[in-house]
């Protein structure tokens, strides 16, 4: 509904006028200092698309700076226009390489940041939910392979991740001698 989007565009943009507003994720549109991108070696770009901005945005909290927005600035972010569902559009999941993206990457940025818990509540209860609710919205409109990209996304983000821990967890006590050998440097597997 166009007239439902404006309205609520008109008062999301009147809400956030004039404020500052500290955030850990990137909304697709920011700027930072070529020094700083680069002190946080850019882009990890095994994402490809789909979470890069926010990996990023973490890195850069995770390194103790500020992510932040900024109420007043203006981007322009293109869509494609496309009839169907609005969150099938909001992140422009219109291929089934796309969805297979954005569902792996989801799972792979939660095992790059998170605790071993939320990772754990992602992977078990959050992430297929989603999958599924994708899964049905995709099935219903007649793109059944844009829901199949989802599913293949989560079974191939849920393996490579649960894979990453394994490795971490059988590499622990190497990482152990490691740091007392280079004296409580760290030594592993985290990026």
């Amino acid at each position: 509904n166009v007239d439902a989007n404006v309205a609520y565009t008109e008062a999301y943009e009147e809400n956030m006028r004039g404020r500052v507003i500290d955030t850990w994720y990137s909304p697709n549109g920011y700027m930072m200092s070529r020094e700083l991108f680069e002190q946080m070696d850019g882009f990890y770009e095994w994402f490809g698309i789909y979470m890069e901005e926010s990996d990023l945005c973490m890195r850069v909290r995770e390194a103790g700076r500020k992510v932040c927005i900024v109420g007043d600035a203006v981007t322009w972010h293109r869509h494609y226009n496309d009839a169907g569902d609005m969150v099938m559009r909001r992140f422009a999941t219109n291929t089934p390489p796309k969805a297979f993206r954005l569902s792996r990457n989801r799972l792979h940025f939660a095992g790059r940041h998170y605790s071993l818990p939320k990772v754990l509540s992602i992977m078990f209860v959050f992430a297929p939910v989603v999958t599924l609710r994708y899964l049905i919205m995709a099935t219903f409109r007649g793109w059944p392979k844009i829901g199949l990209g989802f599913v293949w996304g989560y079974c191939v983000g849920f393996v490579q991740v649960l894979g990453l821990m394994i490795a971490q967890a059988l590499l622990w006590p190497i990482s152990l001698v490691g740091k007392v050998i280079f004296k409580n440097e760290s030594v592993g597997l985290h990026h």
